[in-house]
């Protein structure tokens, strides 16, 4: 059972994916700096994850022209994509199943070098050739970051120029590194369960709090926990305090 929906952005004319295949899909649906390129016009809904969905349809004139919607084009999608269900949906849940098999794949070897790669800054040096493009990194463009990968030829700085990206600019991320950004966050924090990073600063937390403490001292505590929550997600976060 899946915990997401599919979105399709009605918008969109959905006549040239409706007959692709899944591989077609998928190429589709990568994301691409080329603005003329061809994009699946197709969300991952999470549940629980959403702040709201309103459901219904816009009906209001000016917040429709506001919009640039036009109620015709949306229901003309709307039949194009239902006329072709559910072969067309059932060809989308499979390419959303093999891109992330292939995304944890990879994540399971970049994860793991990812989550370490702090501490092997101090395996040994860096090389003459790869220090000089390190001013090139700081100088670049947050949208510029990820082309400079290739450029490293030290496996560690290729590890992390994506945490420097994610780290200094995490509005630039595109949906792709969003997600790993999340995963490795995930991992750097409930690794280890009762063990994990999180699991100890908030027991720690609790450990102090216990304590005789001073007013301050206690508004100190309780910034510092919703802190530790603030950066988890609410039922893991309450897991690692329990």
């Amino acid at each position: 059972q899946q915990d997401y929906a599919l979105v399709y952005n009605l918008r969109e004319d959905p006549t040239p994916f409706l007959k692709m295949s899944v591989e077609e899909l998928i190429e589709a649906w990568k994301f691409t700096r080329d603005p003329d390129a061809v994009r699946l016009p197709v969300k991952t809904l999470k549940y629980n994850r959403c702040p709201a969905v309103v459901p219904g349809v816009v009906k209001d004139e000016a917040t429709l022209e506001r919009l640039h919607l036009s109620r015709e084009d949306v229901s003309r999608n709307l039949r194009l994509v239902s006329q072709n269900s559910p072969a067309f949906v059932e060809r989308l849940f499979t390419a959303v199943k093999q891109m992330d098999e292939a995304r944890e794949k990879d994540q399971l070897s970049l994860v793991s070098d990812q989550l370490s790669v702090d501490e092997r800054l101090y395996d040994g040096f860096i090389d003459d050739a790869d220090r000089q493009r390190m001013p090139v990194v700081r100088a670049a463009p947050p949208e510029q970051l990820t082309e400079l990968i290739g450029d490293f030829k030290d496996e560690r700085l290729k590890s992390l120029l994506p945490l420097y990206k994610a780290r200094n600019y995490p509005r630039s991320l595109s949906e792709e590194e969003r997600h790993e950004w999340d995963e490795f966050c995930h991992r750097k924090l409930f690794s280890g369960g009762a063990d994990s990073r999180l699991a100890k600063y908030l027991t720690r937390l609790q450990e102090l709090a216990a304590g005789k403490l001073t007013g301050e001292q206690q508004y100190l505590i309780e910034e510092l926990r919703l802190y530790g929550e603030s950066i988890a997600p609410s039922d893991e976060s309450a897991d690692a305090a329990g």
